[in-house]
């Protein structure tokens, strides 16, 4: 079974140790690439539904004014409590045209992720996806609220914890 015969025992425990610790590694790197993606879409969707209700409010406002000004919608009031690096919001019309649309730049001091990282991230999750949520007005759809990341902004969120637990498990 083992294909050196007359090696001794401490060489084979010391691949054993190496083997179990590089599948460590790799659960563990599996792990916080999963829970970086779990929770920005968690954020996504919390802020997709924030937006949806502020939109409605809004909508609402308008409607109980006696001389109501049309700024409709008002992204600027939900993006000043919820902006983050690499996070868009929008407001879509019930014809599908975007209406309007806000985005926080980019992280300065997030480099890009090895090439290897990012295509297994891409393969393995859908990092351009938006989450939706309808924006009512008196019980009918009146359009959508549209939050998303920056999918670069994903990536580099996720090899940036991944980076940092493989540096101290190299130690």
């Amino acid at each position: 079974m083992w294909p050196f015969p007359k090696s001794d025992l401490k060489y084979r425990l010391t691949l054993q140790v190496i083997a179990i610790s590089a599948l460590t590694l790799v659960a563990a790197s599996a792990w916080f690439v999963i829970d970086t993606e779990r929770s920005m879409r968690a954020r996504i969707d919390a802020v997709a539904d924030l937006t949806a209700k502020t939109l409605e409010l809004q909508q609402n406002k308008i409607s109980w004014v006696s001389n109501p000004r049309r700024e409709f919608p008002d992204l600027p009031v939900i993006a000043a409590s919820v902006m983050a690096p690499g996070l868009c919001i929008a407001y879509r019309a019930n014809n599908g045209e975007l209406v309007q649309r806000l985005c926080g730049g980019s992280q300065a001091d997030a480099g890009d992720p090895p090439r290897v990282f990012a295509a297994v991230y891409r393969k393995l999750f859908d990092p351009g996806r938006e989450a939706v949520r309808p924006v009512s007005f008196r019980g009918e759809k009146i359009g959508e609220a549209i939050a998303s990341i920056d999918p670069k902004t994903l990536m580099a969120e996720a090899w940036r914890d991944t980076g940092r637990l493989i540096a101290v498990l190299a130690i």
